[in-house]
């Protein structure tokens, strides 16, 4: 069966920024000071008495919700905005205000365009974790020497570079689901895959923790779930942009015994390490190193130790890189426990037209707000083409069926192909 191909549609416009500011409640307390309050506002040149009656309206908002349930506030839709709220910090609050899209309500093929909840609440998480794995939480900063102005300062110029990649135009369903991608191994590879680094970290007590990827798929990590998540997360948007400047091995050292491996943050009390890149042969093997012991000498004793091995780790990540998909299909399938996330949608290369992507956006809503328990959703999108969505309590499925010619026909697919590939995913 040839692979299912979605040709893009016509007469739909997505979702854009308006707005996205960060503000601390606690900073202004009088009214002649409400200003204070006020982090970071995009964009810099909006009028500060509208920047202060934004931040105002979501004040009145959050307090307004704390009447009536324990659970923050998340968001608010008017007819032409959607604002979405975030608290990654006691006190800090960071704000998103998205365009509502427009659709040709004549053409059948157009969808609300109300399909951007869960992506927008994952934009602002992801924006947040990128700021804090260079620069550490908000409080950690405040209560620098610097204080209050360092902290005006570095979220200034965090967020600034952090907007600048910001697309919620693209924002798709495989980056809502913010999962990691793992390479399938067999067992005994994997305990190769595992000697392998265990005898690297062994060789260096400088080395922490450390992660390798094929590719844009995970082959080993010694570190948590979720900074395993950040990590990998910050590898594949950056990743074309890393393998430019590594065109062999390292990063350009500078002279003497300093070198340009930046300061990241990881875990909650954001420990500080020195992110160390080795990249060769689509390896990459992501290293945090204590600040103290990076220097120049280490680098060369680890090129030295790792060349041998990039070869042996590129060749076993080749022979297994195309064995997760299969044919005939698009699947994606999500474990929220470990954070797996296995997709016959190869990332960055294959996109969903934005009307198939807004129905996955809004069945992935319906399952995440679902009660306990196994729960489906059937969308017919063309002519014997069906998307079909399933969750069993942490554990989703969504796949796209060629040839279902009822909803009878594409339950019974959509079972087998639970079954034949996730066989732990849905017992039924």
């Amino acid at each position: 069966m040839p692979p299912l191909k979605l040709e893009p549609l016509n007469n739909y416009e997505t979702s854009s920024m308006r707005a996205f500011f960060i503000f601390n409640p606690t900073f202004g307390l009088l009214e002649e000071e409400h200003y204070k309050k006020i982090i970071y506002y995009h964009p810099a040149d909006a009028e500060p008495t509208m920047q202060q009656n934004n931040v105002g309206i979501c004040e009145a908002l959050i307090n307004l919700t704390k009447n009536f349930t324990a659970t923050k506030c998340d968001f608010m839709k008017t007819k032409k905005a959607r604002w979405t709220f975030y608290s990654p910090e006691t006190n800090y609050w960071m704000i998103l205000i998205t365009q509502n899209p427009c659709a040709d309500k004549k053409d059948a093929n157009t969808t609300s365009g109300d399909s951007v909840g869960l992506g927008t609440s994952q934009i602002l998480k992801k924006m947040y974790q990128q700021y804090r794995l260079f620069n550490g939480s908000f409080e950690r900063t405040l209560k620098s020497k610097g204080g209050k102005a360092e902290l005006f300062r570095t979220v200034s110029a965090g967020f600034s570079e952090i907007v600048e990649r910001v697309d919620v135009e693209d924002f798709d369903i495989l980056e809502t689901l913010n999962g990691v991608s793992f390479l399938y191994l067999s067992a005994f590879d994997y305990l190769r895959t595992v000697n392998c680094m265990h005898t690297i970290e062994s060789k260096f007590d400088a080395i922490k923790y450390s992660l390798c990827l094929y590719k844009e798929y995970v082959m080993w990590t010694g570190l948590q779930r979720n900074e395993t998540k950040v990590l990998y997360q910050f590898w594949r948007d950056m990743q074309h942009k890393i393998t430019e400047t590594f065109t062999h091995g390292f990063d350009t050292l500078q002279d003497g015994s300093n070198t340009t491996a930046p300061t990241i943050y990881i875990g909650e009390q954001d420990d500080p390490y020195k992110l160390v890149v080795y990249y060769d042969m689509h390896v990459a093997l992501i290293f945090l190193v204590s600040p103290q012991d990076v220097s120049k000498a280490l680098y060369e004793d680890l090129k030295e130790a790792l060349q041998p091995r990039l070869e042996f780790l590129s060749n076993l990540g080749n022979q297994h890189i195309g064995q997760a998909a299969f044919e005939g299909f698009l699947y994606i399938y999500v474990n929220k426990i470990n954070l797996l996330l296995e997709t016959s949608l190869e990332p960055r290369t294959l996109e969903l037209n934005r009307y198939v992507n807004n129905i996955l956006l809004d069945m992935h809503e319906e399952l995440e707000g679902g009660v306990n328990g196994v729960i489906g959703e059937y969308v017919k999108i063309y002519n014997n083409v069906w998307i079909v969505g399933q969750r069993n309590d942490y554990k989703e499925f969504y796949v796209i069926l060629k040839n279902a010619k009822s909803l009878d026909s594409a339950f019974k697919q959509a079972k087998y192909l639970s079954r034949y590939k996730f066989q732990s995913a849905f017992m039924s």
